[in-house]
């Protein structure tokens, strides 16, 4: 009998020993850190998904399906957050407030983390339950979240909640403007669309009204224009809404698509560099870069790490995507010698 059990528990210490190994290499492959340099095209974190991410100091942390991580870029190492007892996943978006507090929002909540301490924020039960959209810190430092019931500013520890006014009250994306008028677009087909507040009024913009789809997923301004991303899978497009001479929202606009030679049609992500040129991600196909005298695609062939692009930004030294693959890096020279091309 001794030697049977003895014979067992061998066994099961192998099996147990087993079970580690491949654990070990579920997590080594989730959190690897190798960069691939393609031309000095740099891809960060290539077996991770890329919804959002933002940079503080040598960090770059980094939210998607898989929860947020911290990547030092000097020495090439992962920094995991606290342990906390709720589970952070499916991270749609992550910003750093004035003070250098992360704040991410994801499917089941709000995450703030101060360096130390990582807390999952009570939030009123009109908005709670269904998770949170989206985060974004306006130009007072406030900060505001898009949820499933409406939209709610955190201000003197107090949140105060918008949603009767919004053409839906499922906001997916926040934007504050140069005058600092307020954008909410909705994601919810038919019935979505843009919701605007100027400090006095409302106004509201549908597919009746010129949206190419009434899924908003993106929202930024550049020089002439407010930038709208739209769309579903394979359709959608780009609305741009010219401005008027006060700098507010007009009535002209533009849709542009694959017609207009833009690289796909679903915009997932948008963003306006420092040259006022816009970058436009798509679901399936890459970047549109747009000036005023140009125009240019970018896909895995030119260094992408994946080609549905969920999250751009800009540093002094190049170029940052965030895609469904990885992070990947354009150095200022090596996007210069692609947009130069003639």
């Amino acid at each position: 009998m001794s030697v049977v059990r003895r014979i067992l528990n061998n066994t099961g210490l192998f099996l147990l020993a087993i079970g580690l190994l491949v654990l070990g290499f579920r997590y080594l492959k989730q959190n690897k850190p190798a960069k691939r340099v393609n031309q000095g095209i740099q891809i960060y974190a290539p077996d991770r998904d890329v919804n959002a991410f933002v940079f503080n100091d040598s960090v770059v942390w980094i939210g998607g399906k898989e929860g947020v991580t911290g990547y030092n870029l000097a020495s090439d190492v992962f920094v995991p957050l606290p342990a906390t007892s709720h589970q952070i996943d499916y991270v749609n978006a992550l910003i750093i407030d004035s003070i250098g507090i992360l704040w991410i929002a994801f499917d089941r909540g709000l995450g703030r983390y101060d360096g130390q301490f990582l807390t999952i924020l009570d939030l009123p039960d009109e908005i709670s339950g269904k998770g949170v959209n989206t985060v974004y810190r306006d130009q007072e430092n406030r900060i505001w979240i898009g949820t499933w019931s409406g939209a709610a500013v955190l201000e003197n520890n107090k949140w105060t909640i918008i949603n009767d006014e919004l053409i839906h009250p499922m906001v997916n994306c926040i934007y504050q403007d140069e005058n600092k008028g307020l954008w909410f677009g909705s994601y919810v087909a038919p019935r979505g669309g843009i919701s605007y507040f100027n400090h006095h009024t409302w106004r509201h913009w549908t597919t009746e009204q010129g949206l190419p789809h009434p899924n908003i997923t993106a929202i930024v301004e550049n020089d002439s224009a407010f930038l709208f991303g739209t769309g579903l899978l394979n359709r959608g497009g780009l609305f741009s809404l010219q401005k008027d001479p006060h700098g507010g929202p007009g009535n002209d606009f533009r849709v542009l698509d694959q017609s207009a030679g833009l690289a796909g049609e679903k915009v997932r992500s948008l963003f306006v560099d420092s040259k006022n040129r816009l970058w436009c991600g798509f679901e399936y196909d890459g970047i549109t870069v747009l000036s005023e005298s140009r125009q240019l695609n970018l896909d895995l062939s030119d260094g992408l790490s994946h080609n549905e692009v969920k999250y751009i930004n800009e540093r002094s030294d190049g170029y940052w995507i965030g895609t469904r693959k990885g992070l990947t890096f354009f150095p200022v020279a090596s996007f210069g010698r692609i947009w130069d091309i003639p």
